[in-house]
């Protein structure tokens, strides 16, 4: 399968290029770089490479709808769950 990628060859040579898709090895994954942060942390997904070069339909859609808290998610108002065995003087 041809794929474009964008290879780094030095500091500030960036090169966008079409090649063959290689086979993956045993111990290899294929991800897709969601972006790189000022840092140079990279943002990766397995999911999306997979959709976008086997042509995979995503079995669970991301909602915008909100998400019921956990029950037994018990966080105070702070964020922290409340210690109840602290002994108080």
């Amino acid at each position: 399968m041809r794929t474009k990628a964008v290879r780094m060859y030095g500091k500030n040579d960036l090169r966008l290029e079409e090649f063959e898709l290689p086979q993956m090895k045993e111990d290899e994954v294929l991800v897709k770089v969601l972006e790189i942060d000022d840092k140079g942390r990279l943002n990766l997904s397995r999911r999306d490479a997979l959709i976008e070069v086997e042509g995979l339909t995503p079995e669970n859609e991301i909602s915008d709808a909100p998400r019921r808290p956990r029950r037994d998610d018990r966080r105070g108002s702070n964020g922290f769950r409340p210690n109840n065995n602290r002994s108080r003087n």
